[in-house]
């Protein structure tokens, strides 16, 4: 069965969402670069808990941990970018 031609208006919205999906992942990556103090590319435990105090999110260790048991998907103790933006779309 063919498949129906795309609308102008649905090709220009694919086209704004995927602009929108762009910049919002380059939004996430410079808050990922200031959580990433030491700047190795990945978020330490205390590195995570640092940045969301200072932003006024004090956090206990505990929840630090549950946030790391959520998102650590290799469990190797830090949060990459791809875990970061799993992290953010989640809450």
């Amino acid at each position: 069965m063919a498949e129906k031609p795309k609308e102008v208006g649905e090709s220009n919205n694919e086209c704004g969402q995927s602009q929108r999906k762009s910049q919002s992942d380059t939004d996430l990556k410079q808050i990922f670069e200031k959580f990433d103090k030491d700047g190795n590319g990945t978020i330490s435990k205390t590195e995570l808990k640092e940045s969301l105090n200072e932003m006024g999110e004090e956090m206990t260790d505990g929840e630090v941990d549950e946030m790391f048991r959520k998102v650590d998907f290799n469990k190797n103790g830090r949060i990459s970018f791809r875990e970061f933006k799993t992290l953010i779309e989640d809450r």
